[in-house]
């Protein structure tokens, strides 16, 4: 981002960060290790940094522009309309409307 304060949305997988951080606070039995967090903004890579005395370690990991994602909702959205449709000939998807005009 261009401003240092701006708010920026970051999506990436939580398991290899978490593995990350984890092993950070292992590796050394005096101290745990700093872990250098950087990035740009979504869609561009993350950098975990960290660094020992006998070892460095870096992981850089992919982000999603969390604008693609209001796409994949959607997406998802009508994908579960059309299994929820076909699983009953729609008949689930017309009782559920039944009973919530009825209420």
């Amino acid at each position: 981002p261009e401003n240092a304060n701006e708010e920026v949305m970051l999506v990436f997988g939580i398991k290899e960060a978490k593995a990350m951080i984890q092993f950070c606070s292992q590796a050394n039995y005096d101290e745990e290790l700093r872990v250098i967090l950087s990035f740009h903004w979504g869609g561009r890579p993350v950098i975990f940094e960290t660094e020992g005395e006998s070892f460095s370690a870096e992981l850089i990991m992919a982000t999603l522009d969390h604008k693609l994602l209001a796409g994949m909702s959607a997406m998802r959205e009508r994908a579960n309309r059309r299994t929820s449709d076909g699983n009953g000939g729609g008949g689930g998807g017309g009782s559920a409307s039944r009973r919530s005009a009825e209420s």
